[in-house]
């Protein structure tokens, strides 16, 4: 999976033998890339094209795109990944650019752009489902939601709980939504997520109260 997101430069100089040779990587957090997702790479070297060189890596697969400057890594492990700059004339290593390796957080589970909190219920019912979002990162990683529980109370009593399976509203839901008053809480809890390593993980509970 690929992650689309402005670019934050990391600039390396490397001096070789008497001369300096500049190149540049580009990652999408700055130097910092995450376990079993496919983290894009953009690379520079000066007085160099695309085709004059190649990366490396101690720390899982790296891969050159089939189009363009661009490469991705997908890290095995959390520590640290340095990637190796080679010429291919001579099979020239020109240098390594260590980069850090963490595991992807938790994302948020999303309901009309809110993970939580007073909404209106003109926009609530409006809503086509649940998705789930990674919170304060520069990183677009997406996630599919597999279940989820909604539960509304109304004075603290219970007037409506079910289970569903996958992310989407029915139209259930949505006819229900419309019925809501005025300081309704609406909870969505029991809910899973699958990850790029296709394994399932729980998502926190997230509430609403109608305004």
């Amino acid at each position: 999976m690929k992650y689309l997101a402005i670019l934050l430069l990391l600039l390396i100089f490397i001096i070789d033998k008497g001369y300096s040779q500049n190149y540049v990587i580009a990652s999408q957090d700055g130097n910092i890339l995450y376990v079993g997702f496919e983290n894009s790479l953009r690379v520079s070297i000066n007085e160099y094209s695309c085709s004059d060189y190649y990366l490396k890596t101690d720390n899982g697969r790296i891969s050159r795109d089939k189009t363009g400057c661009g490469y991705s890594i997908i890290p095995e492990k959390s520590g640290t990944a340095n990637i190796s700059v080679y010429l291919k004339k001579h099979d020239k290593k020109i240098g390594v650019v260590p980069c850090r390796v963490r595991e992807i957080p938790a994302p948020v589970a999303i309901v009309a752009n809110l993970s939580g909190g007073i909404i209106n219920k003109s926009i609530f019912e409006n809503q086509l489902g649940i998705i789930a979002r990674l919170p304060a990162t520069t990183l677009q990683a997406n996630f599919r939601v597999q279940n989820y529980t909604i539960t509304v109370y109304e004075n603290e009593t219970t007037i409506y709980s079910k289970s569903f399976e996958g992310n989407t509203f029915p139209a259930e839901v949505i006819e229900m939504f419309k019925l809501l008053k005025s300081n309704s809480r609406v909870l969505f809890s029991n809910m899973n997520y699958i990850s790029a390593n296709k394994k399932s993980n729980p998502l926190a509970p997230i509430e609403f109260v109608i305004e």
